[in-house]
C-alpha cells in the first residue's frame, strides 16, 4: 500500500528528479526510477544498478543538498530507525526528529515530501527496532510549518486515505502513517 501510495504521488507530479532517502531500493525506489530519475541515498552503500537511478552513500542527518533545493523527496519507513543503533548509527533519542528537520531543511518552496513511519495514539520505542509515534504530536512539533497535503494510514491491507489525525487517534491501533507535505513559499 505504501509504495503504491508514494508512486502515485510522484507520478502525478513527475518531477525532473526524485530523491529517496533509505526506502526499499528493490521496491519503491526502483519502481519510481521507471518514471523519473531517482537519486537513492542510504547510510550504507548499495551496489544496485538501474539505468535511471544514482545510488549515493550518505547520512539522513546531514543530507548533501543545499537548503531549499529539493523539489521531490521521500523517506519511507526509515525515520523510525534513526538514532537507535540498528544500522550502525550512533544512539540519539532525537534521531527521528533530527531526520525530519533535515528533510524539511532541503525541501524547496512548493516541493513535495513523502514520509512514512509507524504510528499509534501513544508514542514509544521498541529498543533497537523502531519508534512508534503519535502522528498529531510529531506533526505539531516538527511539520506544522509545511502544508499537509494528505495524511493517510495503512493497517494491514487497508488504506485509510486522507483522514484526520483525531480520526486515527480514535481508531486506537498501531499502523503506518503516510504524510504528503509541501514546502511553503
Amino acid at each position: 500500500q505504501q509504495d503504491i501510495w508514494a508512486l502515485t504521488k510522484v507520478c502525478s507530479y513527475l518531477p525532473d528528479k526524485h530523491i529517496d532517502i533509505g526506502s526499499r531500493i528493490d521496491g519503491f525506489s526502483a519502481q519510481c526510477s521507471a518514471m523519473v530519475p531517482v537519486e537513492f541515498l542510504d547510510c550504507r552503500y548499495v551496489d544496485y544498478k538501474l539505468p535511471n537511478m544514482n545510488v549515493v552513500e550518505g547520512d539522513l542527518l546531514n543530507l548533501p543538498y543545499q537548503s531549499g533545493s529539493v523539489c521531490s523527496i521521500s523517506c519511507l519507513h526509515t525515520l523510525e530507525h534513526v538514532g537507535l543503533g540498528r544500522y550502525g548509527d550512533p544512539i540519539d533519542v532525537l534521531g527521528m526528529e533530527k531526520g525530519i528537520l533535515e528533510l524539511i531543511r532541503v525541501l524547496g518552496a512548493g516541493g513535495n515530501l513523502y514520509i512514512s513511519f509507524p504510528i499509534s495514539p501513544k508514542s514509544f520505542i521498541e529498543f533497537n527496532a523502531h519508534r512508534i509515534t503519535n502522528p498529531k504530536d510529531i506533526y505539531n512539533l516538527h511539520m506544522r510549518n509545511l502544508e499537509l497535503v494528505e495524511f493517510s494510514v495503512v493497517k494491514g491491507n487497508t488504506l485509510y486515505k486522507s483522514i484526520e489525525f483525531d480520526d486515527f487517534i480514535n481508531m486506537d491501533i498501531i499502523a503506518l502513517g503516510l504524510f504528503h507535505l509541501r514546502g511553503i513559499a
